[in-house]
């Protein structure tokens, strides 16, 4: 196991060499320039730029230099942790940026992907051993129904019932849980509908195989065989719905930091990408990816506890 994390683990770091520098000269082919959004914001009533406060400001942040040496230097710097200074928020890290950030979307993004996998694999599963009665049917329209729903307008749904008509909840900020209720739903609703449905038919493919028609055959119960037999390898197919998930919930919190004005990574991302803070950007997608990355390792590494037959070749 230890040569299959190492090997993914390189082939993990020149995929990410590969996104840091796509970010980094994509995030400069914008006409945008950060620079004079930010001094047109103290220019002078003319709206004029100072053309001397200018040039200074872009020696200071390095931008006045050839782009391979600002690249070179960029990756030199993240080498040795350095993620730079945000072009926008004068004076203040990215790191800095990030340690603030990093706390509310982990909230987010870890709540709610737990709470899709749990909910979602217990009502498939259920479903699976009831099924095509009561239980099985409703529970799969309501998730054919609400995964087809956007998480865009789920969210605004909830804000205009519960934050808007009932004043149950506020509908900006983070800091309470009260605050946590409708962001994090938001986020799991289509979650658990896509784990429910997946977790059903994982659980039918394994029902009729060999080995459970062998374990009925010797006098066990159905419960016994479903839940003493059969879970086990259903869980394996998943597990491994965890992995691409995580894409779809980091894409969520786009969404749902934004509409919800939570002060996390991708709220910050997406004020950087309208204000084409070119460090603060580069930053934030670096670390979704690196997150991605883990969990996809973590996901696959998962497989042979669950499942002793698999083997990393």
């Amino acid at each position: 196991m230890l040569g299959y994390v190492i090997r993914r683990v390189f082939f993990g770091v020149i995929v990410l060499l590969g996104i840091i520098t796509l970010v980094f000269f994509v995030a400069r082919a914008s006409p945008q320039d950060p620079v004079s959004a930010v001094l047109r914001q103290n220019a002078t009533a003319r709206g004029q730029v100072d053309p001397v406060e200018y040039a200074r400001m872009r020696h200071q942040l390095g931008l006045d230099r050839p782009l391979v040496v600002q690249y070179l230097d960029y990756v030199k710097g993240l080498a040795h942790g350095d993620l730079g200074v945000s072009i926008v928020q004068r004076n203040r890290t990215v790191s800095d940026i990030l340690v603030r950030g990093i706390p509310a979307s982990a909230e987010v993004a870890l709540t709610g992907l737990g709470l899709q996998f749990l909910i979602g694999s217990l009502i498939g599963i259920w479903a699976a051993a009831r099924q095509n009665r009561a239980f099985d049917r409703v529970s799969m329209a309501a998730a054919i129904w609400f995964g087809a729903i956007p998480q865009l307008v789920i969210g605004i749904l909830l804000i205009v019932v519960f934050g808007v008509k009932l004043r149950w909840l506020p509908i900006h900020g983070w800091g309470t849980w009260r605050h946590w209720v409708m962001p994090i739903a938001t986020l799991t609703i289509t979650g658990v509908a896509a784990f429910a449905r997946f977790g059903r038919a994982s659980m039918l493919e394994q029902i009729n195989q060999d080995y459970a028609r062998t374990a009925r055959a010797k006098g066990l119960s159905e419960r016994r065989v479903l839940f003493g037999h059969v879970l086990r390898n259903a869980l394996i197919p998943i597990i491994t719905f965890v992995g691409p998930s995580v894409a779809f919930v980091i894409t969520g919190n786009f969404i749902v930091e934004t509409l919800f004005g939570v002060p996390g990574i991708a709220y910050y991302s997406i004020q950087s990408l309208i204000q084409n803070d070119y460090p603060v950007m580069q930053a934030t997608v670096v670390l979704w990816a690196l997150a991605i990355m883990i969990v996809n390792l973590a996901t696959d590494l998962a497989y042979g506890v669950i499942d002793p037959r698999v083997r990393f070749g």
